[in-house]
């Protein structure tokens, strides 16, 4: 981390530039590392009460970039794949910085990424203060992993009405008295569990569930001629339509020992059966048959602080202005009931635990430990 206060920062930066350089000593940034894309140097001077510090990340992008990388399957990307991918995560990681900074980050402090990748941030001492305790739980969270647990719930309107939501979401504490309405809603009749599944990951990656049914169909038809004999046949092209629930998630560390849950859920309900309508294939006046799946699609996107030990319950509901209570959640079931989907979360972490009688290690999940 480099400190350079404005109002010496051409004098300093000169000054570290003339001075020799050893392999263990990188250059210091000159003004054009520390200009942000399409911002000029001078944007960047501020009031008094601003401090601007640089930051240097390549660290806790890197490592993020190299596990994507591992994991994938696909052939080696280009350097020029490379470098997008690199800037897309340091442009994540400063977003994530913006969302979940205390106090939250107004009109008066900048944040933003140099040419070089580095993060620049004019800020109040206050923010500041927050910002380097959050850029060094990054760097010591690297190696840890998380467990997500994500219940995808569906439930009667009358039943999810019990726990006077506020708001879309809401926030259950990890003691027994503040998880009762939480526990009493799963043991109301029409109140259904779809699935719970857990994933594991690592701090500040993204993991993908997918709950998901596909249903092939015939699409359209293709007029083939073959030769020799010039004949024409009529040849089915086959497509696939999903339903069911993707659940995109991703964890990120946060000073005071709290979590930034990154949840992306998107449900997909088929309406069966198939629709179907008739087609004349050309001259040769052939009768078809084509699906016409309907699917309707609805996406809920939440970005949440989680306290150790809390979990997370979010619903689709909002307050109409006439006062009432609408869901795009609901959907209609095969039986022709309706019911509303919730969403709950909660995160555990992978420790290793060591028995004091042997000294033997073994790794635990705790879902009250962060």
């Amino acid at each position: 981390m480099i400190t350079t206060h404005l109002a010496l920062a051409a004098h300093l930066l000169a000054a570290a530039l003339l001075q020799p350089q050893t392999q263990e000593t990188p250059l210091a940034p000159t003004f054009e590392d520390l200009r942000p894309v399409g911002q000029q140097v001078t944007d960047l001077r501020g009031g008094p009460d601003l401090e601007l510090v640089v930051y240097e990340v390549s660290d806790l992008v890197d490592p993020v970039l190299n596990g994507d990388r591992a994991a994938s399957d696909a052939p080696p990307p280009s350097a020029e794949e490379l470098a997008a991918r690199r800037a897309a995560l340091t442009a994540q990681l400063v977003d994530d910085a913006k969302r979940w900074m205390v106090p939250p980050l107004g009109d008066e402090g900048t944040l933003v990424v140099t040419q070089g990748g580095a993060l620049v941030a004019n800020l109040s001492s206050e923010r500041q203060a927050w910002l380097r305790r959050f850029v060094d739980v990054q760097r010591s969270s690297l190696g840890r992993i998380y467990v997500v647990e994500t219940q995808f719930v569906a439930a009667e309107s009358i039943a999810i009405d019990a726990l006077a939501l506020a708001e879309q979401t809401a926030v259950f504490g990890p003691t027994e008295e503040s998880r009762r309405p939480l526990e009493e809603l799963r043991l109301v009749g029409g109140v259904e569990i779809l699935s719970a599944p857990r994933v594991t990951v690592f701090a500040r990656r993204e993991a993908t569930i997918e709950i998901v049914e596909r249903t092939a169909y015939v699409r359209e038809y293709a007029l083939v001629v073959v030769a020799p004999g010039n004949q024409q046949i009529v040849d089915p092209i086959v497509d696939v339509v999903e339903d069911g629930v993707r659940s995109t998630t991703r964890v990120v560390p946060l000073p005071d020992d709290q979590l930034g849950l990154v949840l992306d859920v998107q449900f997909m309900d088929l309406e069966e059966p198939i629709g179907t309508r008739e087609l004349t294939i050309g001259s040769l006046g052939t009768k078809v048959t084509v699906g016409v799946p309907k699917v309707r699609t609805v996406r809920l996107e939440t970005r949440s602080r989680l306290a150790r030990g809390e979990t997370l319950l979010v619903s689709g509901r909002v307050r109409l202005p006439d006062g009432s209570v609408d869901s795009p959640l609901t959907f209609t079931r095969p039986d022709g009931s309706r019911r509303e989907s919730l969403v709950t979360v909660r995160i555990g972490e992978v420790v290793e635990i060591t028995d004091p009688a042997t000294g033997a290690t073994s790794s635990s999940l705790l879902f009250s430990a962060f």
